[in-house]
């Protein structure tokens, strides 16, 4: 009796902390089949697919997997056009149960972005151009006082990859700096796990129209 009440218990436990095996919505709809989707070659011979172009509400999606995670990565656009990412981890090294594939830990990240913060700020609250106080400190001179005033944008793809050596999948976003003068920004990092951006202290340039690259992982 006390077996079979453990055994109900542990079956409980692992049915209610076990998500579904696959994300439901990483299948397209059947309305989104039919509609024609703008595809071209880009410099790399990579396949772009222009999901702003189409003007439908469109999805597909990719697998990806390495050593220690895989993920499947749902993409396409809403009805306004606007990108919509959706992501379904899984780590075979976390299972409920020894030897049982079927029990691998994963997790869905539903419209998940990561966070660029400047100084505490969510990026883009931030101006997308550039932005200067003029103070006259004699009739042959004029200072720009730029501390505190940034010009960031966010340009390119995001790019969405698979660490193959660790158990996290990371996102490439690329920020282009639109400052003329001066330093023009830090970024520091955020210690709230899966936002960290930079993992140094902090990172600044003094090169305008310079663009950097900054790293997003999950489950690093």
């Amino acid at each position: 009796m006390k077996s079979n009440i453990l055994n109900h218990l542990y079956h409980f436990h692992d049915s209610a902390l076990r998500p579904k095996p696959f994300a439901g919505w990483a299948r397209s709809k059947s309305s989104e089949l039919d509609v024609k989707r703008t595809r071209y070659l880009g410099e790399n011979q990579e396949v772009i697919w222009d999901i702003t172009a189409d003007g439908y509400e469109v999805s597909d999606h990719i697998e990806m997997a390495g050593f220690y995670v895989s993920a499947i990565i749902s993409y396409g656009n809403d009805s306004e056009g606007r990108l919509r990412i959706m992501k379904h981890l899984t780590f075979p090294m976390l299972r409920f149960q020894p030897n049982l594939t079927g029990s691998s830990f994963s997790h869905n990240f539903d419209g998940s972005f990561a966070d660029i913060k400047v100084n505490g700020r969510i990026m883009k609250e931030y101006p997308e151009g550039n932005r200067a106080h003029l103070a006259a400190e004699s009739l042959l001179f004029a200072r720009i006082i730029t501390e505190g005033l940034f010009g960031l944008k966010a340009v390119g793809l995001n790019k969405l990859s698979i660490n193959p050596q660790l158990s996290s999948q990371c996102d490439k976003i690329t920020l282009e700096n639109i400052k003329l003068f001066s330093k023009c920004f830090d970024i520091k990092a955020n210690e709230k796990g899966i936002d960290v951006i930079y993992n140094g202290s902090t990172y600044h340039t003094e090169q305008p129209k310079a663009l950097f690259d900054f790293n997003a992982c999950q489950f690093e």
